[in-house]
């Protein structure tokens, strides 16, 4: 067969094929670079396009399940991280074992090009995943970094937080009517500061038609108190018990706070001040339709509802639910630390946290 492929017309040779020996080594790498470029090396086209949209299935399948459950992310990525090796490796020795095993034939020289390669690298495989990845983390899910210690104790300065993006949104029921799952007083969320140029995260304290009012305590002189529809949200310091169990969540507790229980009703949660807060001035005010209250968890940082004034509903971003990691905000500077020797890179006790 050889020696007839040598007596063929060059034009018909193109369009035939060409017998090229095929190297195991080459083979293996491509896979594992993309699933489907080393069945295209054998000149399997159909099944090259077939195994890369295979696993971009796989991803997407893995992305709605994850979006839909809302489990805590480490332990599934690391199990879908390990799955994704393993089924990329068992198909990459496929590859392998089909290089061995094949007999001589003729592969079309067209699919054999660099180009071909590209466009089934990057069309079949790095654009579907990049697409994939971009509507989990711009439809389902966002990420963001605690900035400040706005909300401490609960979150702390470089938290990395996972946004569920669909905890509030609106649905059309059978009757084709609207119906919006509202965030809930004592709820966590993220939404867009007033000039729009940044993301704030802050507790709601008063949800739609709530009468707020607020006043500075002046007996303690160390927080805010906040009524809502005339109850007060009740707040008490916290026991040794608690505080060392709170710093076992977030590190050694600030000594220049106070720290207390606030139980609004639905929730108990951490709250904290210092003895010098910020003077506030009392006021009340009845919520509309799309208002929320929102203050901070560290009651001494006063940029929230208490100067701002009232979050709309269509600032709301969503609701974080775990820290996917917690350290430095700029991955560079962890980098230098590591170089030089530094131990606390992150902070390991946070990560996978669920916040609420």
């Amino acid at each position: 067969m050889t020696d007839q492929s040598q007596q063929l017309d060059p034009l018909e040779e193109y369009y035939l094929g060409e017998f090229v020996p095929r190297s195991a080594r080459i083979a293996f790498w491509l896979s594992l670079l993309s699933p489907g470029l080393g069945w295209l090396y054998l000149g399997r086209v159909g099944g090259a396009v077939a195994t890369n949209l295979i696993f971009i299935s796989f991803w997407t399948f893995f992305l709605f399940v994850f979006s839909a459950i809302k489990f805590a992310p480490t332990i599934p990525f690391l199990v879908f991280g390990f799955g994704w090796f393993v089924i990329i490796f068992m198909n990459a020795v496929d590859v392998v074992r089909a290089v061995n095993h094949q007999k001589e034939h003729r592969i079309i020289k067209r699919f054999t090009s660099l180009k071909s390669y590209g466009a089934l690298f990057f069309f079949s495989y790095l654009i579907p995943i990049f697409l994939v990845m971009h509507l989990g983390n711009h439809t389902f899910w966002e990420r963001a970094v605690v900035q400040n210690d706005a909300m401490y104790p609960s979150l702390i300065a470089g938290d990395h937080l996972l946004i569920d993006r669909l905890m509030f949104h609106t649905s059309i029921d059978e009757e084709n009517q609207e119906h919006y799952i509202r965030p809930f007083r004592g709820s966590i969320i993220v939404f867009k500061s007033p000039d729009a140029e940044s993301w704030l995260v802050s507790r709601v304290v008063g949800v739609p038609f709530d009468e707020i009012l607020v006043e500075h305590d002046l007996f303690t002189n160390e927080t805010t108190i906040v009524r809502v529809n005339d109850e007060m949200i009740i707040r008490a310091p916290m026991t040794e018990m608690q505080q060392t169990e709170l710093a076992s969540r977030t590190g050694i507790l600030r000594e220049d706070m106070s720290f207390f229980i606030e139980d609004n009703g639905l929730y108990l949660y951490p709250i904290a001040s210092t003895s010098d807060s910020n003077w506030i001035q009392s006021f009340s005010r009845t919520l509309g339709q799309d208002e929320y209250f929102v203050i901070n968890d560290n009651r001494s940082d006063l940029h929230d509802s208490r100067t701002f004034g009232i979050v709309e509903r269509e600032a709301i971003i969503g609701i974080p639910l775990y820290v996917e990691v917690s350290g430095e905000e700029n991955r560079f500077s962890l980098l230098l630390k590591q170089a030089l020797g530094s131990e606390e890179l992150y902070r390991l006790e946070r990560f996978g946290r669920r916040i609420q």
